[in-house]
């Protein structure tokens, strides 16, 4: 049933023109269960595909750079379609 509910509030914000908005809140929502792993990235914004997370170091850009295919297919796998299309680290993260 909840999947039907989301499926239905999908189509809904699709028809008014909405849908990057419940892509934004299925993207936020995957977040934390693929970025788990690693505490010093944040969630910044999602857009048009690009999903934009900062990092709290140079290490830690390098090493989510060096997994971004595998980071990809872990966010699109749990989302269940091909939305994320690339990530882009930046460096600064905010606590």
């Amino acid at each position: 049933m909840p999947d039907k509910l989301g499926e239905g509030l999908r189509g809904i914000l699709a028809r008014w023109g909405l849908g990057a908005v419940w892509d934004l809140h299925e993207v936020m929502e995957a977040f934390p269960k693929v970025f788990k792993p690693y505490p010093g990235a944040r969630f910044l914004d999602f857009s048009r595909g690009v999903l934009r997370v900062g990092v709290r170091s140079a290490a830690l850009r390098h090493e989510l750079v060096m997994r971004k295919p595998e980071l990809i297919k872990a966010m699109n796998a749990l989302l269940g379609r091909e939305l994320v299309k690339d990530i882009l680290f930046t460096r600064g993260a905010q606590e």
